[in-house]
């Protein structure tokens, strides 16, 4: 894909128990991608570990205060987005976004990323047939996917238990004790 990527959107898919992963450039490609639950469940390590290795948190030293520099991250990135509806298809019978009357979607076997500098991720998802979609996100379309996959597959009841950073962290531990 040589364009600029323009839509990002993740559904599900309950007549197949898939995650769709829709992304639209401004050249008007769309790529729809299979995400199945055990592949979500990969392809979130990968979004958390590349945001892991921005340098804003790789430079705390304590797993505490990485967590909660992510955890603000996170929030302020999906503060800032902007989430609207899928983009509507000529298909309007059914709600099931895999019924689209485009090609099926691209079923993903497996995925490549990498930092390439301080400011992009690289993800190259793989299909069969050495199909390969490849998409630059900035750290914010990073959080903003990674809101995305914790919303749908939520709603996919997947139980996948998808969170950036311990939703309720515990408080310091004082060296001293109070009678």
């Amino acid at each position: 894909m040589t364009n600029r990527l323009q839509q990002l959107s993740i559904s599900f898919s309950p007549q197949e128990d898939r995650l769709v992963l829709h992304i639209g450039t401004t050249g008007d490609e769309s790529y729809r991608l299979w995400l199945t639950r055990r592949f979500a469940k990969l392809l979130w390590l990968a979004l958390v570990r590349a945001l892991e290795a921005y340098p804003e948190i790789k430079r705390q030293s304590l797993p505490e205060a990485k967590s909660a520099v992510l955890a603000f991250q996170h929030e302020q990135a999906v503060r800032a987005s902007t989430f609207t509806t899928a983009k509507r298809t000529e298909n309007t019978e059914s709600e099931d976004p895999a019924a689209a009357p485009e090609a099926p979607p691209l079923l993903i076997t497996g995925l490549r990323f990498a930092n390439q500098d301080e400011t992009l991720t690289r993800l190259v998802f793989q299909a069969r047939d050495a199909i390969a979609v490849t998409v630059n996100l900035n750290q914010a379309l990073m959080h903003s996917l990674c809101h995305m996959l914790i919303e749908t597959s939520t709603k996919a009841e997947w139980d996948l238990d998808l969170q950036i950073a311990d939703p309720a962290p515990a408080a310091p531990k004082s060296q001293s004790q109070m009678h």
